[in-house]
């Protein structure tokens, strides 16, 4: 019991370490929005953003001054067309050494992180009710079910391409949904080819 114990909280111990050490996150902001960056000194007389690396791993160079109020740093960041994670990379002069920072923060289509759930609601309930149709339809020979069954994938595969899985859109997404949209296709036309062979 007192190996389990110390055990424990040595796992503990190294949890937290490596959490601390993590860099900080702004958060999750919508594609294309204006975004202020923000640093926080009480000793600092000035704070310098150095660059920001892109999601596509560009690295931009700023060599800017942020605009002082106080203890709060700012500066106004409007190229966020890129969607993904965006690193910031600075300086300022805490307690009067020069002191490096960095941070990050996601851009989405939607402005919603990837751990959303409500971001995925439409996308889960479209998708599993398109297999559901789909598995019924199979078994019971209804084309009807088999029609609804590919209206709804493709409408799947439409919302994923315009708002992508999790709010992450790249060409991954894209390609699945390009995926799910040309099955739905397929299975809408069948559907409706059969229905009208059995009705003529």
């Amino acid at each position: 019991m007192k190996n389990k114990l110390i055990i424990s909280l040595m796992l503990c111990m190294v949890l937290i370490s490596l959490v601390g050490a993590s860099q900080d996150s702004l958060g999750t902001y919508k594609q294309g929005e204006t975004i202020t960056l923000l640093q926080i000194c009480g000793t600092c007389t000035y704070n310098n953003i150095t660059s920001i690396v892109y999601p596509n791993s560009t690295h931009q160079v700023i060599d800017s001054a942020m605009t002082k109020r106080g203890a709060e740093y700012t500066y106004t960041l409007t190229d966020t067309t890129q969607l993904g994670p965006y690193s910031v990379n600075g300086f300022g002069d805490l307690d009067g050494t020069a002191a490096a920072w960095a941070y990050d923060f996601d851009v989405t289509i939607s402005g919603l992180n990837a751990e959303s759930i409500l971001d995925n609601a439409i996308l889960i309930l479209l998708f599993t009710l398109s297999i559901i149709f789909f598995l019924i339809a199979l078994n019971k020979g209804n084309h009807i079910l088999g029609f609804l069954s590919g209206i709804s994938f493709s409408l799947t595969g439409m919302y994923a391409m315009i708002y992508g899985f999790a709010g992450v859109t790249n060409l991954y997404t894209q390609g699945a949904s390009i995926i799910i949209l040309g099955w739905g296709i397929i299975v809408l036309l069948s559907s409706a080819l059969e229905g009208l062979e059995d009705s003529g």
